[in-house]
């Protein structure tokens, strides 16, 4: 399917609840699309003025046995979804593109409340059947957007054992993992999903909307809102596998000269997900010219998980592969949940926001050269490795917080480790390890306020080893030494104003020796010295020396020069 010849677009537009732009299936085993039409009010015409474009959510509930039965079999084949205009949607549930390949029986069930017993209406179902690869291409010119809550941009999904999408995906009250309350679990291998845009656009505006959702499930399962009234549970939206016998595929997201983002709450920028009885790997990739962007949080669900600009679930070895930008309106860049393995993460673009991979161990964030990291409270690998030969910000760029670290650090010879410092108060950014730290290259210091006492910038359960070529940035009228003590890292400023001033006039001298004289004495003057601290080069130094000669210690600390700061000439 396209929406034009591959070089001029079509443009697609749809402006009602459950108006789908894109809907491409391939069933086997049955099934397809139910749509319930008596919960839409927009298809009474007097309704429209109360209920603009069918974004009120449904309200009727409806019992939904989903996924094939008594031995049921057949595959589901390749479904392919090629773009090239825009395509925009205005309704809840509208989403953008669906595509779906599904062996066992399944598809899309909309309209209504899926309302589940205690317990559940899954079990085994004896189906069988492989769902086939799905493969959509956002060609350039595609701009896909979709306004109403719950209204996905481009939603794939490879099933075996049956399953597809069923309910409200705008009435999120909590996340399951694994759908075997709601599907039938049966026999069948999830296919390869692949999703690839280039020069392409995909946004989303409404709440619980994620801009990309890529699936490949094996056993039955997928993506399922329900209810459970009995047990007082409202709005449980349930992804992955129900549990039969079945393999998830291999999923692929490919950005090249594209921008993913989503602005409403709850809304994951990707979101990725392969499961079953094993995974495949999941990979996605980002150019230097392409951006990720995640949504709000969600008052009612702080979790800040679903708003990550990438989400991943289950998979194997799985890759994220940066070198564009990745960034959260809600604070987390990455989120992982991949209990049978690992997530290895390479960086040589920005990454800004909290990064956190759970499950498994020794999952691996590597920051090359040219790459940044800047994560304000939280990069957990569970336990893996964090290596940075780029620039890694700690606590949040420019400003004081501190940032825990879970796994070890080691920072190469092109690594800049980057912390902010109030040296009167004591306080700076600090990186908390939770494992072991292996330091090299430089520890880049940007002074709030300058005074002679040590602050703490890093400390490590399990030790720091200090390679010898560490270093530091300086002034021209400061250095900061690093000093180490068993499991920590501070940061002392030393003055140089004797030294600096060694080429100068004698009066300069005396003056330079007064400041060098009350900076050792530990005089409190951090207006005074963080204003020298501005002072870029010997000129300048000399100019302040120059004003200030003939003055007295004291004169010199009441000088109207420190109620400002030392511009640069």
């Amino acid at each position: 399917m396209t929406t034009g010849d591959g070089t001029s677009g079509s443009s697609i537009t749809t402006t009602g609840k459950h108006g789908i732009a894109i809907f491409a299936q391939s069933i086997g085993g049955g099934g397809g699309l139910v749509r319930t039409m008596t919960t839409d009010q927009t298809f009474d015409p007097s309704k429209i003025i109360v209920n603009p474009q069918g974004r009120v959510g449904d309200v009727h509930g409806l019992t939904l046995t989903f996924g094939g039965q008594n031995g049921i079999s057949g595959q589901g084949g390749e479904v392919r979804v090629t773009t090239s205009g825009p395509v925009t949607t205005s309704g809840l549930d509208a989403h953008g593109i669906l595509a779906q390949s599904i062996g066992g029986g399944g598809g899309m069930a909309v309209g209504g409340r899926v309302t589940l017993p205690p317990g559940g209406t899954g079990g085994a179902g004896g189906a069988s059947g492989n769902g086939g690869p799905v493969i959509i291409q956002l060609q350039t010119n595609t701009t896909i957007t979709t306004n109403g809550n719950g209204a996905y941009g481009v939603l794939a999904q490879s099933i075996g054992g049956g399953g597809g999408v069923a309910g409200d995906l705008s009435a999120v009250g909590s996340y399951q993992s694994g759908t075997a309350n709601a599907v039938k679990a049966n026999g069948g291998d999830g296919g390869a999903v692949s999703i690839t845009a280039s020069n392409a656009f995909v946004r989303t505006f409404g709440s619980y909307a994620p801009a990309i959702f890529a699936q490949s499930i094996g056993g039955g399962g997928g993506l399922i809102g329900y209810d459970v009234p009995a047990a007082g549970a409202t709005g449980i939206i349930a992804r992955g596998t129900a549990g039969g016998s079945g393999t998830g595929g291999g999923v692929t997201v490919s950005l090249t000269g594209s921008r993913v983002q989503t602005f409403g709450v709850g809304s994951a920028g990707i979101f990725a997900q392969s499961a079953g009885t094993s995974s495949g790997p999941i990979r996605i990739s980002i150019d230097r010219l392409s951006e990720v962007d995640g949504g709000t949080p969600d008052p009612k669900n702080p979790n800040l998980r679903e708003t990550a600009a990438i989400r991943l679930l289950g998979g194997t070895a799985n890759q994220i592969t940066n070198a564009g930008g990745i960034e959260s309106i809600g604070g987390l860049a990455i989120s992982a949940d991949t209990p049978r393995s690992n997530t290895s993460v390479t960086n040589t673009g920005s990454i800004k926001g909290d990064i956190v991979l759970g499950g498994g161990t020794g999952s691996v964030v590597d920051n090359r050269p040219g790459g940044v990291i800047d994560a304000p409270t939280t990069i957990d690998l569970s336990g893996g490795v964090l290596r940075n030969a780029g620039t890694l910000h700690v606590g949040g760029a420019g400003v004081i917080g501190r940032t825990a670290l879970t796994g070890d650090l080691v920072q190469g010879t092109t690594g800049r480790l980057v912390v902010d410092t109030n040296h009167a108060t004591g306080t700076a950014d600090q990186l908390s390890v939770q494992g072991s730290v292996r330091l090299g290259g430089t520890v880049e210091v940007h002074p709030v306020v300058v005074a002679n006492r040590a602050v703490t910038v890093l400390t490590a359960t399990d030790g720091v080893m200090v390679d010898a070529g560490l270093s530091s940035n300086r002034m021209h009228l400061f250095r900061f030494d690093l000093r180490q003590a068993g499991g920590a890292l501070q940061v002392q400023p030393v003055a140089e104003f004797s030294a600096a001033a060694s080429a100068l006039g004698n009066n300069q001298r005396q003056v330079a020796g007064h400041l060098q004289e009350l900076w050792n004495g530990g005089a409190r003057l951090d207006a005074a010295f963080t204003a020298l601290a501005g002072i870029g080069n010997g000129a300048r130094y000399g100019q302040v020396l120059h004003s200030l000669s003939g003055q007295t210690v004291g004169a010199i600390a009441a000088f109207p020069l420190w109620q400002g700061s030392c511009p640069a000439p």
